[in-house]
């Protein structure tokens, strides 16, 4: 660079020549300064980055005579600069990709969803209607038919009955599940005392006479989804009750205790128990 506007232009990258020459001269015949980004072609073919800045002097009559000014490379920052464009371009069409994938598998999700919804509604009709037919009749014949039957007849209907109660009450339990999976659990304050005795007058096989249940009060209260509390907890006596030794009187005993901040519900029986090796498995779901 010799000193001259003509040497000084001369390095400037093709493409950039006119917007420097813009720049300056908008500098030379306003009021302000000169700032600009540009290439420039070195001799050996290499191009750098210069960022520009000039002050334009000027003789009494506001002519500007000359700039001066310094040159600034810029190199490593443009690059700096066009790898974060780069970057950001390639996280967009990373975003955009990833937008695309979890539409596609919700979409999935939902036919899957459906899919599950067609087949309970089929499991609710189709399994659950030959049950009750299977109630029906079984409690048609105990009331009609009593005084014909054998005792074991009787016997023999009455355990078909019973065992189409449980397998109907299994098909519920296997929609209810399905239901809840699906479903948005709304929490709500849970008096548990008042929900376990409620919970125990309702089946026959939980009253004294049958079980021994001990409460140790008061039981704190917790936030939860009373339906679905309500059917974990008939559950756990349920098995308490129905998985003891021959001739063993269920006796469970019910007590909660706060671990930071959270309740924790504890059932204790001395039925038989589930050997270690089966736990993981029986739990799973």
């Amino acid at each position: 660079f010799k000193g001259t506007y003509e040497a000084w232009a001369a390095l400037v990258h093709p493409d950039d020549l006119r917007r420097v020459q813009k720049a300056v001269n908008a500098a030379t015949d306003g009021t302000g300064d000169c700032q600009i980004e540009f290439r420039i072609v070195q001799p050996n073919d290499v191009v750098k980055w210069i960022l520009a800045r000039a002050e334009v002097i000027r003789d009494e009559d506001g002519k500007s005579v000359q700039l001066v000014g310094v040159n600034i490379d810029i190199t490593d920052r443009k690059h700096d600069e066009e790898e974060l464009r780069e970057a950001q371009k390639q996280l967009r069409s990373y975003a955009a990709e990833l937008e695309k994938r979890v539409k596609e598998r919700t979409a999935k999700l939902e036919d899957t969803i459906q899919d599950l919804e067609a087949f309970s509604y089929s499991v609710s009709h189709d399994l659950r209607a030959p049950l009750r037919a299977m109630q029906g009749y079984s409690q048609y014949l105990l009331q009609e038919c009593s005084g014909t039957l054998s005792p074991d007849a009787t016997v023999y209907l009455n355990r078909i009955f019973a065992a189409s109660g449980r397998l109907d009450q299994l098909v519920q339990d296997i929609l209810w599940y399905n239901r809840i999976a699906r479903a948005e659990i709304k929490l709500t304050p849970i008096d548990l005392e008042r929900l376990i005795h409620t919970i125990i007058q309702q089946y026959p096989e939980f009253h004294a006479s049958k079980t021994a249940i001990e409460i140790q009060t008061p039981l704190l209260n917790v936030m939860g989804s009373e339906s679905y509390l309500t059917q974990c907890i008939s559950n756990i006596l349920g098995n308490a009750v129905k998985f003891v030794t021959g001739g063993t009187t269920p006796h469970i005993r019910i007590w909660t205790e706060l671990v930071n901040a959270t309740v924790f519900l504890n059932f204790q029986d001395n039925g038989i128990g589930i050997a270690a090796e089966h736990r993981s498995r029986l739990f799973k779901m």
